[in-house]
C-alpha cells in the first residue's frame, strides 16, 4: 500500500496476481489484513482465492454457474483473460488485452476444474 501511495498517478497491478489497488483494498478489508502484513506467496494466494470465491467459484463447484459464466466472472477480474467475445472486459484499459483466446481459457479452466 506504501508502494502505491507513494506512486499516485500510475496503473498499478501487483503481486503475481497482478491486484489492482482498488481491488487490493477491498481485499484487505474484506479478509482483515494487517496493513503491516507481508505481501507474500501465502498471502497473495489467501486474495486470489478470495477473488475466485467471489466470482462464484463455490456456485460453479455445485453447478449453479456454468463454466462459460464462471469464466466470465472471472475475466471481468482478471484482464488478461477472455470473454466470450475474445477480448478483455478491459479492453484497450492501461493497455490492457486478453493474452489467451477463449479456446485455450476454456481448456485450461476444464483442466483446472474438470
Amino acid at each position: 500500500m506504501r508502494w502505491i501511495e507513494d506512486t499516485l498517478g500510475q496503473y498499478h497491478a501487483i503481486g503475481r496476481y497482478q491486484i489492482i489497488p482498488d481491488t487490493l483494498a477491498y481485499l484487505i478489508e474484506a479478509e482483515s489484513i494487517s496493513h503491516t502484513a507481508v505481501f507474500d506467496k501465502r498471502l497473495q494466494d489467501q486474495l486470489a482465492i478470495r477473488l475466485l470465491m467471489d466470482t462464484g467459484l463455490g456456485k460453479y463447484e455445485t453447478g449453479t454457474l456454468t463454466l462459460d459464466q464462471f469464466m466470465d466472472r472471472v475475466a471481468g477480474v482478471w484482464a488478461g483473460l477472455p470473454l466470450q467475445n475474445d477480448k478483455s472486459a478491459y479492453d484497450g484499459i492501461a493497455g490492457n488485452r486478453a493474452i489467451i483466446n477463449r479456446e485455450q481459457y476454456k481448456a485450461a479452466m476444464s483442466a483446472i476444474y474438470g
